[in-house]
């Protein structure tokens, strides 16, 4: 539906293993550093699932970057 946001998982999946949604696309808090996080999240994921290494959902106890 045009206009409404993208419900993405704790990994920022959309749909399968191939769409991402990060920032104003997904759900969740409309800020700048929440988008800040999805992304770095989707980068962890991506490159995991390039390494066919498990997917980890959650960046705690990880230092920011």
């Amino acid at each position: 539906e045009p206009g409404t946001h993208l419900a993405a998982d704790d990994t920022t999946t959309v749909q399968g293993d191939w769409l991402y949604a990060v920032g104003d696309a997904s759900t969740g808090a409309q800020l700048t550093h929440m988008g800040k996080y999805q992304a770095r999240v989707c980068g962890d994921v991506l490159v995991a699932r390039s390494r066919g290494g498990p997917c980890m959902s959650t960046r705690r106890g990880r230092r920011s970057r």
